[in-house]
C-alpha cells in the first residue's frame, strides 16, 4: 500500500512539476532607442541604446546587430564602463547583448568624420523585430537624447475652473550628458493634437503651463501631450496623460413651487445644467429632514420630482434636492433648498381627518408607492447585455481581439484590464494581462487554450465580467459600472422576495429601505441605505467598495 501511494505521490509532482509544465507565451512588440555622438575631446565616437517591450520595459539579454555602411569598423568596438556588456563577432558586423536595464553602450576611437550605424533587433519567442538607423557627423553639434514627463500626472481637469496649472520636467535620457535645460519651448496639446499652452522650460528642466479648461470638449473621458519638437542640441520628446474631464451641476427650478394640499405630492420641475451644457444622466432627489423621499431620472437637463406632503403638515415644508452622479464626469454641486407652501385643509379634509388617522397604516403603504420614481442606475435602461461576448469566431487561431464598451451607453472604455486565468497549483494562474488603449481595444495571443481558461475584464470603476476563454477570434467585452451592479443586485433581490421589497416598475434603495422598515429588519435597512449611498452618492465606487457592500447582502428571512 505504501509503494502504491508513493507512486501516486511521484506521479502527481511529476505533472505539476515546472520542468514538465508546458510554458504560454505572450509574443508582443519591442521597439530600439539609440544615439551616437562624439563625447570628451570628440575624439571617441559613443553608441548608447535601449530594448524596451510595449509596456516600456527592459528588455534584457538580447542581441542586438549592428552594420554600417560608412567606414567605421564595427570590429574594433569597446564595452563601456556602464553598462558592462557583451560583445560578439557577426558577419558583416557585430553584435552586442543587452544588460539588465535593456541598455547597451560601445565606443570608438579613430572613426571617420560621420557615417550610418543599422541597429535591428530580430526578434525573440517573446518580443517582435525591431530597426533602428541612427548618423553620426563629427562636424556638427551633437544632439543628445531627451525625456518629457508630466509632474505631478494630472487625473481630473475641473471644467468650471478659469486656469489649471499643468507642470513637466524635460530632462536628458543620459545621466553623463549635459546640456542647458532651460529656454526650451514645450507645447501642451489634446488627443486630437489641437495645441492648448505652450511655455518655456526653466533651468531645471521645469516646465509650467496655464490651461484653459475652455479649450477641450465637455465632459467626458480625454487625453492630454506634452511635446518638445527638439533643437539643434535636443532630441525632441514627447509625453501622454490620459484624464477626465469633469463639469460642477448646478440645480435650479425651471418654475416657482406651488403651493401643495397635506396628502397630495408637490412637482418639482427641475432644470440642471453645467458651464458646458446640460447634464444627461444620473438622479436627483429628494430629502426632507435628512431622509430620503423622491428620486427622479436626469435626461436632456430636466427632470421632475413628485414630492409627497404628510397629512398633517402645515405652513410650508422645507426640502433639499441634490444631484447623485451616474459617471465621473459630473460633479454635485451646492444643494438646493426649495420651501414648498402648504395649501390650507378645507373644512372636509378636517373631518376626514380622524378617519384617516385610523387608516394611517394602508396611507404609508400608498403614499410610499406614489413617492418612489425608478433611477436610470436600473436594470431595464441597457444598450447592451453586460458579459463578454463573441462578435466573430476564427477557427485554428490562437489569437484574440476586440472592444470594451460600456453597457449602458456604448462608450468605448480605456484602461480596462483584460486577462486570462488558468487553474494552477503553483501561481495565481494569469496567462496574459492586457489593456485596452483610448479606443477601447485590446489584442493577445497565446501558443494554444488551456482547458479550463477562464477570460475576465474589470477596471477601478467597472464591475468584473468574466467567461470561459472562447476560441480565438473578435470579441466584444459589455461592462457596468460598480454602482450599477449594486443597484442590480438590489433589484435582483426585491424581485426575488417579493411585495413589499418589489415595486413597480422597478425597486429602488429607497423603497427597499421603507419596506425593511416596516418589516423590522435592520440588516435589510443597513445594506439598502450603503447601496443608495455608493449609487447615488459622490465618492468613487471601487472594488473594494463594492465587495464591502456586497458582503452587507441579506440573505432570505
Amino acid at each position: 500500500m505504501r509503494r502504491v501511494f508513493v507512486g501516486l505521490v511521484g506521479a502527481l509532482l511529476s505533472l505539476t512539476s515546472p520542468a514538465l509544465a508546458r510554458p504560454v507565451r505572450v509574443r508582443g512588440g519591442a521597439t530600439l532607442h539609440a544615439q551616437a555622438q562624439f563625447i570628451g575631446e570628440r575624439d571617441v565616437l559613443e553608441l548608447r541604446g535601449k530594448l524596451s517591450d510595449d509596456r516600456r520595459d527592459p528588455v534584457e539579454g538580447a542581441w542586438v546587430e549592428l552594420r554600417t555602411t560608412g567606414g567605421l569598423k564595427l570590429s574594433t568596438a569597446g564595452a563601456c564602463t556602464s553598462p558592462r556588456v557583451t560583445v560578439a563577432p557577426l558577419d558583416g558586423g557585430l553584435r552586442v547583448q543587452t544588460a539588465a536595464s535593456g541598455e547597451f553602450c560601445l565606443r570608438w576611437r579613430n572613426t571617420p568624420d560621420d557615417g550610418d550605424i543599422a541597429l535591428r533587433f530580430p526578434g525573440d519567442v517573446y518580443h517582435g523585430a525591431a530597426e533602428l538607423g541612427t548618423h553620426f557627423d563629427r562636424r556638427r553639434a551633437q544632439k543628445l537624447a531627451t525625456t518629457l514627463r508630466f509632474e505631478p500626472r494630472p487625473l481630473v481637469i475641473e471644467l468650471d475652473r478659469d486656469q489649471v496649472a499643468i507642470s513637466g520636467i524635460l530632462d536628458l535620457s543620459s545621466s553623463t550628458a549635459h546640456a542647458p535645460r532651460g529656454g526650451h519651448t514645450v507645447e501642451l496639446l489634446d488627443e486630437r493634437n489641437t495645441a492648448l499652452a505652450a511655455g518655456l522650460s526653466s533651468g531645471d528642466g521645469k516646465v509650467r503651463l496655464s490651461l484653459d479648461p475652455a479649450k477641450l470638449d465637455g465632459p467626458g473621458h480625454g487625453l492630454l501631450r506634452l511635446r518638445f519638437a527638439g533643437d539643434s542640441t535636443l532630441e525632441k520628446a514627447e509625453d501622454e496623460q490620459p484624464i477626465t474631464r469633469r463639469a460642477l451641476v448646478t440645480l435650479t427650478l425651471a418654475s416657482p413651487a406651488e403651493a401643495t394640499d397635506p396628502g397630495d405630492a408637490a412637482s418639482l420641475a427641475l432644470e440642471l445644467t453645467t458651464k458646458r451644457g446640460a447634464v444627461d444622466g444620473g438622479v436627483v432627489e429628494a430629502l426632507v429632514d435628512g431622509a430620503s423621499r423622491a428620486t427622479a431620472p436626469v435626461a436632456e437637463g430636466k427632470a421632475t420630482l413628485e414630492v409627497p406632503i404628510p397629512i398633517e403638515q402645515q405652513g410650508t415644508t422645507q426640502v433639499s434636492l441634490r444631484y447623485l452622479p451616474a459617471s465621473p464626469f459630473f460633479q454635485p454641486g451646492p444643494v438646493l433648498e426649495v420651501a414648498i407652501p402648504i395649501a390650507p385643509p378645507s373644512m372636509t379634509l378636517r373631518a376626514l381627518l380622524a378617519a384617516l388617522v385610523v387608516a394611517v397604516g394602508a396611507w404609508v403603504t400608498v403614499s410610499w408607492r406614489r413617492s418612489k420614481k425608478t433611477p436610470r442606475l436600473g436594470a431595464g435602461d441597457l444598450l447592451l447585455t453586460p458579459g463578454v461576448h463573441v462578435v466573430k469566431s476564427e477557427a485554428g487561431t490562437n489569437a484574440w481581439s476586440g472592444v470594451v464598451v460600456d453597457a449602458h451607453d456604448g462608450h468605448r472604455l480605456r484602461g480596462v484590464t483584460v486577462l486570462v486565468r488558468a487553474p494552477s497549483l503553483e501561481s495565481d494562474g494569469v496567462l496574459v494581462e492586457v489593456t485596452s488603449d483610448a479606443q477601447g481595444e485590446f489584442a493577445f495571443a497565446l501558443e494554444r487554450r488551456p482547458d479550463g481558461a477562464e477570460l475576465l475584464a474589470a477596471s477601478d470603476h467597472y464591475a468584473e465580467e468574466r467567461r470561459a476563454l472562447p476560441a480565438g477570434g473578435t470579441l466584444r467585452v459589455a461592462l457596468i459600472t460598480r454602482r450599477r451592479a449594486l443597484v442590480r443586485r438590489l433589484v435582483r433581490w426585491a424581485k426575488a422576495r417579493g411585495r413589499p421589497y418589489d415595486a413597480a416598475p422597478e425597486p429602488t434603495p429607497a423603497q427597499v429601505q421603507q419596506a425593511a422598515i416596516l418589516r423590522d429588519r435592520e440588516e435589510v435597512e443597513v445594506w439598502a441605505r450603503e447601496v443608495e449611498a455608493a449609487a447615488f452618492g459622490p465618492s468613487d465606487v471601487d472594488a473594494a467598495v463594492e465587495e464591502r457592500i456586497t458582503e452587507l447582502e441579506p440573505g432570505p428571512q
